[in-house]
């Protein structure tokens, strides 16, 4: 039997084109999947909005030494720990965090703000939270999401308090005599952080 190749061509191409539209559709499920399931095993906020759910009890409160009857959650984490943001702001990784030791020796350390604003500015700022550690992330000045990743924890310690390789403090704006200042919100932070 005679086949004739012209005959046949036209069937063989919608083949072939059949074929590559259904190894692309199959691929593009494969991806859409894989990316499912990567984002399924990626760390999320538990009930303590700044850590994994896992970490949340790990917290101990210790006294703020820039403010009498201020209070701080110190953390040991292991390394790598992400960090989210607990609210929308501004995030800032400039800040460098001053605790004065006894004598005049001050220590210094760095970390991360996420500045509650109307219009990320000063005036109109209302909460601070602050995040002090050593931050591994490369996450610039920016608006930030709650939930948002702002980084993660290194091995190194924030001496001062210890043992401890996180340190979080939140303030509120107030005004005293018609100056704005930003005062310790330890019940604000307890609630958050879920402690009792």
């Amino acid at each position: 039997m005679r086949i004739n190749f012209n005959e046949k061509a036209p069937s063989f191409i919608l083949l072939m084109i059949a074929s590559v539209i259904l190894l692309l559709v199959l691929f593009n499920v494969y991806l859409s999947q894989k990316v499912k399931i990567a984002s399924f095993f990626e760390p999320k906020p538990g009930s303590c909005l700044i850590l994994e759910e896992k970490y949340c009890r790990g917290v101990i409160l210790v006294d703020d030494p820039t403010e009498k009857d201020g209070l701080l959650a110190v953390y040991k984490l292991p390394v790598g720990t992400t960090l989210f943001s607990p609210t929308e702001g501004y995030y800032s990784n400039t800040p460098t965090f001053f605790f004065e030791n006894t004598g005049k020796e001050v220590d210094k350390y760095p970390g991360v703000n996420v500045i509650v604003s109307k219009d990320n500015t000063v005036k109109n700022t209302s909460e601070i939270y602050s995040f002090v550690f050593y931050n591994k992330s490369e996450q610039k000045n920016t608006k930030i999401s709650k939930g948002e990743k702002i980084g993660t924890v290194s091995n190194e310690n924030v001496n001062y308090f210890g043992n401890y390789n996180l340190v979080v403090r939140l303030t509120k704006q107030d005004y005293l005599e018609g100056k704005p200042v930003f005062l310790n919100d330890y019940q604000k932070l307890k609630n958050i952080l879920k402690i009792k």
